[in-house]
């Protein structure tokens, strides 16, 4: 996977893992909340593989 397709892929879940966040805030139910919850622990897993994948560290990143 190209840097410029990494970094397109990294945005992309970043906005959905904040429309996730929302989500979580705006939930009734405890399976929702519970489903909701686990979707943002995988997207913060895949965000993380997908800054290995692209090389960053918090000093390349600023």
């Amino acid at each position: 996977m190209e840097l410029e397709a990494i970094e397109n892929e990294l945005i992309d879940q970043i906005v959905k893992l904040r429309a996730d966040r929302r989500r979580l805030d705006a939930s009734v139910g405890y399976t929702e909340y519970n489903h909701i919850k686990e979707t943002i622990e995988w997207r913060k897993a895949l965000i993380r593989e997908l800054i290995q994948k692209a090389g960053l560290t918090p000093e390349r990143m600023n």
